[in-house]
Formats: structure tokens, sequence, C-alpha cells
């Protein structure tokens, strides 16, 4: 495709017979996360899992929050507000954007 003077193309393929998926990057993980709209907790803490398998330290705390509390609580929202924030702040091009305003980090209590 011929978009603004530069040749764009996407190259995408089958894995390889026999090898495992790869592991999710954690935007990919947090974004399932984030459009997941039910509040099944048993959904929610298997999306949380592949998110805390490769959430970076910063956040790791909020993640194990989010999955040790019932998708409703006031204890989930709060970190997931922190979380969601943090993923805005940092993430760059797949949550957010770089020029958000960066946000100190609280401990959920």
């Amino acid at each position: 495709m011929l978009a603004g003077g530069l040749i764009v193309g996407v190259v995408a393929g089958p894995g390889e017979p026999g090898h495992a998926a790869s592991k999710p990057s954690y935007c990919a993980a947090s974004l399932a996360v984030d459009h997941y709209l039910g509040h099944r907790a048993d959904r929610v803490h298997a999306l949380l899992a592949q998110v805390q398998a490769v959430a970076p330290p910063a956040v790791a705390g909020l993640v194990r929050t989010m999955r040790a509390s019932p998708p409703r609580s006031a204890r989930y929202q709060r970190a997931k507000g922190v979380w969601s924030r943090y993923n805005t702040d940092t993430c760059c091009t797949c949550i957010g954007g770089s020029s958000a305003p960066h946000v100190l980090l609280q401990p959920v209590r």
C-alpha cells in the first residue's frame, strides 16, 4: 500500500508447526483486559493472569490486587484506575500515548 510516499506492507503467516504460540506482549495482554466488557470473575482473572505473566515490576502489585479482588469491588476498581493511568502514561503506542502527563503510582489499600 502507498501511504504518503511510503510503501507500507504487512507480512503475516502461520507459525511453524509444533511451536507454542509466543507469549503476548504486555500491551496486548492489557488491551485484552480493557476490551473485555463482561464482569465474570473467572474470565477477568484469566485475562489478568496473562498480564501478570508479562507485567513490568512497577505494576505487578496492582495486577495481583486486581486478580485477588472481585471485578466489581471497590478495591479492584481502585487498582484498575491506577493501572489504567500507568498504561496510558507508559505504554505509548498501544494504550493512550506518550504525551499523557506522568502519574505517580500509589499503593492500593
